[in-house]
């Protein structure tokens, strides 16, 4: 049976495109993990069209410290943890169509270390941490249509750990990381209409404890976090429309300590949700990703449903009078979009 599995799993890695669509278009996601055991953290992106890995030892632009690879399949999500306990950080995805996980040791191709397993339900997001203090990281899964967080000591299926708890904004973002370093990750969330990040020191439920909540990075970005100088966790971004990192050591707003820097792709963000229903705005078929199965006349840009008169509303490559459903101005302008009103949903 095990056999059997990774033979099916490498032939994911070596496909281009997914049996359910082209995900040409879509943002890189970034991740932050110590692939060397430096004891610092540094950059990584994941191309969600291949599922192909770029990982570096250093934080800054340039080609990949470690050879390009694949794993995964299409429109899956990384997730990066140490499973195993040795002090260095490998990288795992996760199938958001049936929260399956397949993690692996080490930070190259192959097949998965770990017996892959379900935890959570479709369309949660994945996050890792090291929720007891006793080394190695767990697993969680955070609900976007409830701010929902379960949380496991170990890497397998199984039930939470921790008593489930509310945490955060319905369609917010989860982040997870050791913000007071006491050597346990704790939870955290961002608002994506603002950037606004809120941290907590405690796996409950309650006010952020770490800081004032506090502004850094762009609406709409990508948030994560890292140990990028050896001296405990910071926050960091990546803007999907530019490439760019920003790297904060601390946990605050300000200018960032590295950056900014571009590494990876430019693309659409998949979970853009300012209506907060827990899909992405201009995601047409549902699946939580905004890719080009949301693209209906084959423009290369993803259509509009999410009430807002922006490029994407036009029918023929770029917004341009003509394009506009009112027809009396010549030019797009709220009113004129699919949803019938301005504004975002």
């Amino acid at each position: 049976m095990k056999k059997q599995f990774v033979l099916s799993l490498e032939k994911l890695e070596d496909r281009t495109v997914p049996t359910t669509g082209n995900f040409s278009g879509a943002a890189w996601e970034p991740v932050a993990g110590d692939w060397n055991g430096d004891h610092r953290d540094s950059i990584g992106v994941f191309d969600p069209s291949t599922a192909t890995w770029f990982l570096k030892n250093t934080n800054t632009a340039g080609a990949a410290d470690i050879p390009a690879f694949r794993y995964g399949a299409p429109g899956w999500i990384p997730v990066v943890g140490d499973w195993d306990g040795d002090g260095k950080d490998a990288i795992g995805v996760v199938d958001p169509d049936t929260g399956t996980w397949y993690l692996k040791n080490t930070p190259g191709p192959g097949g998965p270390d770990v017996s892959p397993f379900r935890y959570g339900a479709a369309n949660w997001r994945p996050v890792a941490g090291n929720w007891d203090g006793q080394g190695g990281d767990g697993i969680g899964m955070f609900d976007p249509t409830t701010g929902t967080w379960f949380l496991r000591n170990g890497d397998g299926p199984g039930s939470p750990d921790v008593a489930p708890f509310a945490f955060g904004g319905k369609a917010w973002r989860p982040v997870a990381g050791d913000w007071n370093h006491d050597g346990r990750d704790s939870v955290g969330v961002v608002d994506p209409s603002s950037g606004t990040w809120f941290l907590r020191n405690l796996n409950s439920s309650g006010a952020p404890d770490q800081a004032n909540p506090f502004a850094f990075g762009g609406a709409g970005w990508f948030y994560f976090h890292g140990d990028f100088d050896g001296q405990g966790d910071g926050v960091a971004t990546f803007d999907p429309s530019t490439a760019n990192m920003f790297l904060h050591h601390r946990t605050g707003p300000g200018r960032p300590d590295v950056g900014p820097f571009a590494f990876g792709g430019r693309g659409t963000p998949g979970f853009e949700d300012f209506n907060g229903d827990g899909i992405g705005d201009d995601d047409l078929n549902d699946d939580r990703r905004i890719d080009a199965n949301d693209d209906r006349n084959h423009d290369g840009r993803v259509d509009d449903r999410d009430r807002e008169a922006q490029a994407g509303d036009d029918r023929g490559g770029a917004v341009q009078p003509g394009d506009d459903r009112g027809g009396a101005t010549g030019a797009v302008q709220p009113g004129d979009d699919r949803g019938g009103n301005s504004g975002r949903g």
